[in-house]
């Protein structure tokens, strides 16, 4: 049995460390890979580059934060420019690309509160004490609660098309809105993972992820689905 599972979901540690470095392999700019201990055997893995023109006083340092399915990758048009004038840290979130799939709590605060957890224990691990923090969509969302945990940390913060800034919905306003059909689908969808749709495709994942999501080729480049592929395909946190 443990021999057939490989075949069937084509994906490895290898092949997602291959699909990153082919993208990164792009950059113009020498960088270096941390990887930060959070506790409990667990670590946050980051890019480092250092500042092309080194200013004096120097200035603060950048923080990057991914969204929901991707990591550092996301940003590698943007590398060789944010890095231009001071030291820029790019991370893959706990649960994300190469950092470890760490177990999280059922319900939803708890969650939040595990991530700004690690994402303080990551800051204490590189030894950074103020920051600009830039996050992007789930990271945004992230980004935003460390900043009202710590605000002390955070020298600016910058929300790129983040998630989950408005209000709750109440549960009369939802049955007001929705069809009972339409939050009966929502409530049965919610059992899922995010990405099991990929798991359960099995060889075919890559090939539906290709046809399906070919604007992430457009804007990126092709070899972006790889990566892609090999972050979300393997064991969810």
């Amino acid at each position: 049995m443990s021999d057939w599972l490989p075949s069937w979901r084509p994906t490895s540690e290898a092949q997602l460390e291959e699909a990153e470095k082919n993208i990164l392999s792009s950059l113009s700019s020498e960088y270096r890979d941390l990887y930060v201990p959070i506790g409990e055997g667990a670590v946050i893995r980051c890019l480092v580059m250092e500042p092309q023109e080194p200013s004096f006083p120097e200035k603060t340092p950048l923080v990057l934060i991914h969204g929901f399915g991707c990591g550092i990758v996301q940003f590698f048009k943007n590398l060789d420019h944010l890095h231009r004038d001071r030291r820029l840290y790019a991370l893959d979130l706990p649960g994300f690309a190469r950092s470890t799939r760490i177990p999280f709590p059922e319900e939803a605060e708890a969650v939040e509160a595990a991530f700004v957890s690690a994402l303080e224990r990551w800051r204490e691990g590189v030894g950074l004490e103020r920051f600009v923090l830039l996050g992007h969509s789930l990271g945004g969302f992230l980004s935003l609660s460390y900043s009202m945990t710590h605000p002390y940390r955070v020298r600016h913060l910058i929300l790129d098309d983040p998630w989950g800034l408005v209000d709750p919905i109440a549960e009369e306003e939802l049955q007001q809105k929705y069809s009972l059909l339409f939050r009966s689908i929502l409530k049965i969808a919610s059992r899922f993972k995010p990405f099991d749709w990929i798991r359960g495709t099995g060889p075919l994942g890559p090939h539906i992820l290709r046809r399906s999501r070919r604007d992430l080729g457009r804007v990126f480049r092709e070899d972006f689905l790889d990566y892609v592929y090999h972050s979300n395909v393997q064991n969810p946190t």
